[in-house]
């Protein structure tokens, strides 16, 4: 395969939570050291990991899909945060990407509400200030190069169990609003992140995308009916494309260190 274009994906990124990437080197203006844990440092060496193979693969384009931070993660009402204070979130996660995204094309949409800010769009902050272009909500685009278009969100709600039931059916979806004329042209890959899973569905000559994250299992009641299916995929994707426009995904998965529902001492 004679590659013309590698992009690279990063979905749910996380950075604040106890359970995601945290670098080395944070601290508040007090002084206050916040240093990864253990098991952090293992996320930050698979983080590396993959961003080495982008740079193999010569991806010249990165696409960020959302939730960046954990934020005040309302939702859970602010548990299992490194801190609670944006400002320092914003500044790890840049830390996190800037030394790998640097010369880089980088486009992202925005995430989940419960882990951006009230006041202002954190993550349109965070991808202009790594050089990047703010996507809103979502966008459909042409990507250069080829005759090819990818439709980019961070994603909804899924099915617990059943997940590639629901892509399959947004890949039927966006084909009759195509056939409609609801959408002028065709979309060739959908890419979404959310469900911290990865999933790869190519049919009908479409490719409907799901791209892991890089936090691991976080505690929150929400998760804890159907435990094994809600264990997180950690990695990211390269979506390779060759002269004749053929996609190709490459998935790079990574052993959770299980940070939060790990074996402890013995009972």
């Amino acid at each position: 395969m004679k590659v013309k274009r590698a992009l690279g994906v990063i979905g749910d990124l996380h950075t604040g939570s106890v359970c995601a990437p945290w670098p080395e080197g944070i601290k508040t203006k007090e002084g206050v050291r916040i240093p990864p844990s253990c098991k952090q440092k293992i996320l930050n060496k698979y983080l590396n990991q993959f961003f080495a193979e982008c740079k193999k693969y010569n991806c010249d384009t990165f696409i960020l899909t959302g939730d960046l931070i954990h934020g005040n993660n309302r939702r859970e009402w602010g548990t299992s945060l490194m801190t609670p204070n944006l400002n320092l979130q914003l500044k790890a996660c840049i830390k996190l990407l800037e030394k790998h995204l640097e010369g880089k094309k980088v486009v992202g949409v925005t995430g989940s509400k419960y882990h951006d800010s009230i006041d202002f769009r954190i993550e349109k902050e965070i991808i202009e200030r790594l050089g990047g272009k703010f996507l809103g909500m979502m966008a459909i685009f042409p990507i250069k190069k080829t005759k090819l278009h990818a439709l980019v969100l961070h994603g909804t709600g899924g099915s617990a169990i059943y997940k590639e039931t629901v892509m399959r059916r947004e890949a039927l979806l966006l084909q009759a609003a195509e056939g409609r004329g609801d959408i002028p042209i065709h979309i060739d890959i959908r890419i979404a992140g959310h469900w911290h899973y990865f999933s790869h569905i190519h049919i009908d000559g479409q490719h409907i995308l799901q791209v892991p994250g890089w936090t691991d299992w976080i505690p929150w009641k929400g998760v804890l009916s159907n435990y094994g299916s809600r264990i997180p995929h950690i990695g990211g994707c390269i979506i390779l494309i060759d002269d004749d426009d053929k996609i190709e995904v490459k998935e790079f998965l990574y052993k959770r260190p299980m940070i939060a529902d790990g074996i402890g001492e013995d009972v």
